[in-house]
């Protein structure tokens, strides 16, 4: 099963790469600087921080026009969306999400 440190070590080199956090720490995000100058892209898991070793990630794609994409790889709608990551999303003009599952729902990976 991946973690958050895996993903993070496997993307740490991609241009615009920020991070990889728990749900409960998305608001860290905003304190980047340059975040709101540059498409940027992160990676979330739907589960908070004291919960190490399991969850499921989605990635967050915030375009420097105001606008953010959230691509999750299951398809989940956005009521299944924990409260930090509902209200973060709130302060983008325009949220999109993907509508086709390309993971199985009970896949590891």
């Amino acid at each position: 099963m991946a973690t958050s440190s895996f993903i993070d070590d496997f993307l740490r080199e991609i241009p615009n790469y920020i991070t990889c956090l728990p749900s409960d720490l998305i608001t860290n995000v905003v304190n980047y600087p340059w975040v709101k100058s540059e498409t940027a892209f992160f990676v979330v898991n739907l589960s908070p921080s004291y919960i190490l070793d399991d969850g499921h990630w989605i990635l967050v794609i915030m375009y420097d026009n105001g606008d953010c994409e959230l691509f999750d790889s299951l398809a989940l709608a956005k009521e299944y969306l924990p409260p930090d990551i509902l209200k973060f999303l709130s302060i983008f003009k325009k949220v999109s999400f993907n509508r086709i599952q390309i993971q199985a729902d009970h896949s590891n990976f």
